[in-house]
């Protein structure tokens, strides 16, 4: 029965990474290193330029979200929570009108090994650093540009030139209201610095991360039937044994071109 259980568990991770739409390609692998496919950032017909709609819409669900779902079925996940707001911040970058996908990509990696690297216990570093490899794994396989265009185009407008300079106002005065009313007067000095799309990305994904409230946590559907398949298969395991009510644990279940905001500071938003 538990044989079964360790099959079952197994099949279904294999059928939810293909699920995840991976478009793996064998050659991205070069000299040692992974070579990011390029995605081209959301564009407008001539005449018009991207800008984030409003309300902003950002949603989250968290590491299970960017898959390795086998994550879930490794202990001590808490030491991993330390880089959720990482993962929070790479689906948010995803739906920042105007980012660059590798530009997100790469800023996950760094936040995710500057977040484990702040435990000083070395085991539980150890351990995050174990349960965030596979997210980051699934992160570099992944090549495709399907979840990155797709959320650039469900969060951009496009806006007549003539336009887009108040709109942006708006969008950030917008912001400003209701993360950080104290500071709206700040907009006046921002809009200044970001005369582009690239330029707007690059702040807002500052301020995102500044302000992660921005972002709803919403649950994953996939990491919900992982748990109750995990929970049906634990339950049949102690049914198979005789309802045994020993204490023994499961342990067979378990197991581009850079931001044009670059020289926008924290401490300016």
């Amino acid at each position: 029965m538990i044989l079964y259980a360790v099959f079952l568990l197994a099949t279904l991770f294999l059928g939810l990474c293909l699920a995840q739409n991976f478009d793996f390609d064998p050659n991205a692998f070069k000299d040692g290193k992974f070579q990011a496919k390029f995605c081209q950032p959301y564009r407008c017909p001539k005449g018009q330029e991207p800008v984030p709609k409003w309300p902003l819409g950002m949603t989250s669900t968290g590491c299970s979200g960017l898959g390795g779902q086998a994550t879930m079925l490794t202990p001590n996940q808490d030491n991993a929570s330390k880089a959720e707001p990482c993962c929070d911040l790479r689906h948010a970058c995803y739906q920042t009108c105007g980012m660059i996908k590798t530009h997100c990509d790469e800023q996950f990696v760094k936040c995710s090994e500057d977040a484990c690297a702040t435990l000083t216990d070395e085991e539980e570093r150890k351990e995050c650093e174990k349960s965030m490899s596979i997210h980051l794994l699934m992160v570099k396989l992944d090549q495709s540009c399907q979840r990155y265009d797709q959320e650039q185009y469900q969060h951009c407008e496009c806006v007549e030139k003539k336009n887009v300079a108040n709109k942006r106002e708006r969008v950030l005065r917008s912001f400003y209201k209701k993360f950080n009313p104290e500071n709206v007067d700040k907009v006046d000095g921002l809009i200044k610095k970001v005369d582009t799309a690239s330029k707007m990305a690059g702040l807002m994904v500052k301020l995102v991360a500044k302000y992660p409230s921005a972002i709803k946590k919403v649950k994953d559907p996939q990491q919900e039937y992982m748990e109750r398949l995990m929970r049906d298969v634990n339950e049949k395991s102690k049914d198979g044994e005789g309802g045994s009510t020993s204490g023994d644990t499961n342990d067979d279940s378990a197991s581009e071109p850079e931001s044009d905001a670059e020289d926008l500071g924290v401490d300016e938003l």
